[in-house]
Order: structure tokens, then sequence, then C-alpha cells
């Protein structure tokens, strides 16, 4: 038990010699921080969520495309890209509100569409549900997220009833005149057929 201690003590006083010796001493100080700086850049990766709709309905699909776009001048690599909503939300018709892509690499300028169907299930309330695109690469190590809003509104049915005059709808009043104008134009023309 002892022996156990002394050697966790040993391999931990080993490892903060290694972490001080360049603050210590100032060797290779620049360049840990320019390599740190390189691998928290992403601006490098562009994310947009397209689609034709900002709204949802409960019960309905709604279509997506996810567009990454490398904007810096180096290939990227081993790039994992995830899209997560709500857990009870279909994605690409797997539930778990979950989706995962493996892109091998990005050239300077080059995008890359992910296509993504998203169902709203019929239970659904009317909210605004949030969603999160991640994009994390090996080489150079980067990683970036898009958060993303969705609003879905429950259906409504809007009715109207037609007024009404001394009990009878409007629409008999019109139709008792139309009768009327049409008996006056047939006498007329029945009346001059007969003068013929």
């Amino acid at each position: 038990m002892s022996d156990y201690g002394l050697n966790l003590r040993q391999i931990l006083l080993v490892s903060l010699a290694v972490v001080a010796m360049p603050l210590v001493f100032g060797v290779g100080q620049t360049q840990a921080q320019e390599a740190t700086a390189g691998v928290t850049d992403s601006s490098l990766i562009i994310i947009q969520k397209l689609s034709k709709f900002d709204f949802a309905n409960p019960n309905t699909d709604i279509d997506y495309q996810v567009v990454v776009t490398n904007a810096g001048p180096l290939t990227i690599a081993n790039i994992v890209m995830t899209d997560t909503w709500p857990g009870s939300f279909v994605v690409n018709g797997s539930t778990g509100g979950f989706v995962t892509w493996l892109i091998p690499s990005l050239s300077s300028g080059q995008s890359v569409i992910k296509d993504l169907r998203l169902h709203v299930p019929a239970e659904t309330r009317a909210a605004n549900y949030s969603s999160k695109t991640m994009f994390i690469s090996q080489q150079p190590a980067i990683q970036k997220t898009l958060d993303f809003n969705l609003e879905v509104r429950s259906v409504t049915i809007l009715s109207s009833k037609l007024p009404t005059t001394d009990g009878f709808s409007s629409m008999y009043l019109y139709a008792g005149a139309l009768l009327l104008q049409l008996s006056i134009i047939a006498s007329l023309s029945f009346n001059k057929y007969l003068r013929l």
C-alpha cells in the first residue's frame, strides 16, 4: 500500500516537472503558444444549416442541408460531424435525435453538403427547440459548434360563421334574389317569343 502511494507521488512530481520546465527556463514557450493558437482557430471552418422553412408543425418533416466549408489555407483531415436535437425527434430515420457524419478530408475552399431530414413528432408542444452541430477534426485539431433553433407551431383550424338575417342564412336571401331575377328574365323572354 505504501509502495503504491510512493509510486503515485513520483509520477505526479515527474509530471509537474515536465509541465513546469518550459515555464521556468523559457524553453519552447513561444512554440507552445503558437501550437495552441492553431488548435483553437475555429474561424477556419464555416458551418451553415439551411432550410426552406423557419418553423415546423407537429407530425411533419423538415429538410435541412448542413454545409461545412474549409475557409483556411490548409487541408483539414479526419473530420467527425454530429447534429444533435431533442431525443424525441427523428433524424434521418433514426430515433434519438442524433446523427454522425465522417468526412475524410476538406481541401482549402472546399465545401461538403450533408442532407438532414428531421421529423417532429405529433406530440411535440409549441416551443423553440435547439440543436447543435459540432465539427471536430484531428489534423489540424479544430472544434467548432453551430447552435440552431427551430420554432414548432401548433396547428390551429380557423372557422367562421355566416351572418344571419332574421333567423335565415344570408345564403337563402341571395338564392331567393337570384331566382326572382331569373324568373323575371324568363317571363320577359317568353312574352317576347309569343309576340313573334
